[in-house]
């Protein structure tokens, strides 16, 4: 339901909602990620003000090391692979971004300070958070006037968790 309601609003907006369109969007550069911010900017990208690119893995590279080892005791050989492979991707989004001149801001964190104060400087209205694998805080939430929308792959709570759709294929 939610689904049809952003679709619809993406693609023709409501009355009186000029008030509440300066968007940031939340990426974490994967593939899936990629597909749902593409099809945001491509429907209102007069509207994204902000692209945050978020690495899947946080901290400095000893940390996020040690992260992907605990992933491997955790999962299978197929999904660190498949990680490895989506990492050479590339980010068609951030590309898409440039085309449209949307500022883009990478960073480990989205609590992180110089994101929250970007979107309070811009005027954000709605961020929305496309398969970032980060727990968002109160003050990244509240940073936009209407909060943090969640797009999520799977249904919840049945395949909660980091990439969901690689585990329901």
């Amino acid at each position: 339901m939610i689904e049809k309601f952003l679709r619809y609003w993406l693609v023709n907006g409501f009355e009186g909602d000029e008030y509440y369109r300066r968007l940031c969007l939340f990426s974490s550069g994967s593939k899936s990620s990629n597909t749902a911010v593409n099809y945001i900017i491509q429907k209102r990208y007069q509207d994204v003000e902000l692209l945050v690119v978020t690495s899947q893995l946080k901290g400095n590279i000893f940390h996020r090391l040690s992260r992907l080892y605990q992933l491997s005791k955790k999962t299978s050989w197929k999904f660190l692979a498949y990680k490895f492979y989506e990492s050479f991707g590339g980010s068609s989004s951030v590309k898409l971004a440039r085309e449209h001149r949307i500022p883009v801001i990478y960073c480990n964190d989205v609590n992180d300070r110089k994101v929250t104060s970007k979107i309070k400087s811009l005027g954000i209205d709605l961020c929305i958070n496309c398969f970032v694998p980060h727990i968002f805080k109160s003050n990244t939430i509240q940073s936009a006037k209407l909060g943090v929308l969640n797009i999520h792959g799977s249904l919840l709570p049945k395949y909660r968790g980091l990439a969901q759709y690689f585990w329901y294929l």
